[in-house]
C-alpha cells in the first residue's frame, strides 16, 4: 500500500499543494521556511493519528486546515478547524476505494500504520536501548517485557542476597574460635552433678575402708583370742576361717574432684568458647546458602537472556549480520552506532519496511544529511524493498523533485527566480 496522492490545503506552512508521486523516491526540496517540511508533517499528520498533530497544524490566517491522502484501498481525510480561543476541532474520515465510509477510521489506521515506517533514518538516531525496543517487535512469540523483569527481579534479588554475603564473609572472618574451644555448651548442673557423685562414691570408699581397718582389727583380736583362749581354739579356729572366708571386694579408685572443681570454675571461659564456635558456624551456614543463592540468581539472569537471544536468533531479522542483544544493537559484530553511514542506512531501511509490511511508506526528514552516495543507496533500497520514500532535502539534482516554496509547488525554473 503506497500513496497514490497527497492534498494538503492551509496545513501549517502549505497553502495548497497537490501531489501525485512518481517513483520509489519522492523528494521535497527547497529554500528553509517554504513549506517543504510542512509536506512530510501533513502526511504523518493524517496517517499518524492524534500523536501526530502538532500544537498549531492550520496555516496562519486560515480558519480550516484539511489533508487528503489517497492509500488507494482508502482515502483519509483528516479536517481541522480554528476556534476562537486559538484551539481547535479535528476530524478524520475513511472511506474505501468502492465509496464506503469506516464506522472506525482510528482502529482502520493503527492497522496499517507502523512506527516507524514514517522515517527509517530515526532508527539509526536512536539511543542504544530505544533501537533495542523498536527491533524487539520483529521477534514474535517471545515476551520481552517478561523476560526484561524476570531478569530484573532476579538481578534485584540477586543483589540483597550479595551485600548479605559480604556482611556474612565480614563477619565470619572477624570471629577467631581457639582450638581448644569445645563442640558443644558446657552443662554447669552436670558438672556440679557429677561432683556431687564423686563424693557421694568416696564417702562410700571411706566406709569401706573403715569396713576393712575393723576387719582387720577383728582379725588381729580373734587371733589373740585364741592365743589366750586354748580351750576355746577349735571355736575360735572356725572362726576364723569364717572371716577369711568373706569376699568383700576390690576398693575403686578415687575420683580427682579437684579436676571437676576445676572444670566447674572454667565453665563460663568454655562456654563463651562455644559460643563463638556456634555463632561461627551458624553464619557460616548461611554464608553458603545465600552464596548458593547468589549463584542460583546469577543463573537465573544468564538464562532469561540466553531466552532473549534464543528467541532472537529463532527470528529472521530483516538484515544479514543484525544482531539484538539485551541492551545494544549489532551489525556484524560491532555496535550499530559504529557501522558506516551506508551500512546504517541499509539497515534503518530494512527494519522500517519490516516494521509494517502494510504501508510501504517511508519518510526521510534529515535527506540533507545524506550525500549523493547515500541518497543514490536510500533510492536502490526503496526500489528494492517496494518502498515509497518521500525525502526532504534543501537541495536536489533529481530532475523529478518537487519545489516547494511559500506553501505552493512550483516549477524549478520559477524557483531559481
Amino acid at each position: 500500500m503506497r500513496i497514490l496522492s497527497l492534498k494538503a490545503e492551509q496545513i501549517k506552512r502549505l497553502e495548497a499543494v497537490h501531489i501525485k508521486p512518481d517513483g520509489s523516491l519522492i523528494e521535497i526540496t527547497g529554500r528553509n521556511a517554504q513549506g517543504k517540511t510542512s509536506v512530510l508533517d501533513s502526511i504523518w499528520m493524517a496517517l499518524g493519528g492524534d500523536k501526530a498533530i502538532p500544537e498549531k497544524p492550520i496555516r496562519d490566517g486560515a480558519d480550516k486546515g484539511v489533508i487528503e491522502v489517497d492509500l488507494g484501498a482508502y482515502k483519509v481525510t483528516r479536517t481541522f478547524k480554528a476556534k476562537e480561543d486559538g484551539s481547535f476541532t479535528k476530524a478524520v474520515t475513511i472511506t474505501t476505494a468502492d465509496g464506503i465510509k469506516a464506522s472506525n477510521p482510528t482502529e482502520i489506521l493503527k492497522g496499517i500504520v507502523g512506527e516507524l515506517t514514517f522515517d527509517p533514518l530515526a532508527f539509526a538516531h536512536m539511543k542504544a536501548d530505544a533501537q533495542v525496543k523498536a527491533l524487539r517487535s520483529l521477534v514474535p512469540g517471545f515476551d520481552f517485557a517478561a523476560n526484561d523483569k524476570a531478569i530484573k527481579d532476579a538481578f534485584e534479588a540477586r543483589t540483597a542476597v550479595n551485600r548479605r554475603v559480604g556482611e556474612l564473609e565480614v563477619q565470619v572472618s572477624a570471629i577467631e574460635v581457639p582450638e581448644d574451644a569445645p563442640l558443644e555448651a558446657v552443662s554447669f548442673s552436670d558438672l556440679t552433678d557429677e561432683l556431687q557423685a564423686a563424693l557421694d562414691h568416696n564417702s562410700s570408699v571411706d566406709r569401706m575402708e573403715r569396713q576393712v581397718q575393723q576387719h582387720e582389727a577383728s582379725i588381729t583380736a580373734t587371733e589373740d583370742t585364741v592365743n589366750q583362749l586354748k580351750l576355746r581354739l577349735k571355736e575360735a579356729e572356725l572362726r576364723l576361717e569364717e572371716l577369711r572366708d568373706v569376699e568383700l571386694g576390690e576398693i575403686p579408685e578415687r575420683k580427682d574432684i579437684d579436676a571437676i572443681r576445676e572444670r566447674i570454675g572454667d565453665v563460663e571461659r568454655l562456654n563463651a568458647l562455644y559460643a563463638k564456635r556456634a555463632r561461627k558456624e551458624q553464619l557460616q551456614t548461611e554464608l553458603d546458602q545465600k552464596t548458593a543463592e547468589s549463584e542460583a540468581l546469577t543463573q537465573k539472569v544468564d538464562d532469561g537472556r540466553k531466552a532473549a537471544a534464543d528467541a532472537v536468533r529463532a527470528a529472521q531479522l530483516p538484515v544479514d549480520g543484525l544482531e539484538l542483544t539485551e541492551d545494544s544493537i549489532l551489525l556484524n559484530g560491532q555496535p550499530f552506532s559504529q557501522a558506516s553511514d551506508a551500512e546504517q542506512l541499509r539497515a534503518s531501511v530494512a527494519i522500517a519496511g519490516a516494521m509494517n509490511p502494510k504501508l510501504r511508506v517511508m519518510l526521510v526528514r534529515d535527506g540533507s544529511l545524506l550525500d549523493r552516495d547515500s541518497m543514490a543507496l536510500l533510492a536502490g533500497y526503496a526500489e528494492l524493498h517496494d518502498l515509497q520514500v518521500w525525502c526532504e532535502v534543501v537541495e536536489s539534482g533529481r530532475p523529478g523533485a518537487i519545489v516547494i516554496e511559500d506553501g505552493h509547488i512550483v516549477e524549478r525554473a520559477e524557483a531559481a527566480e
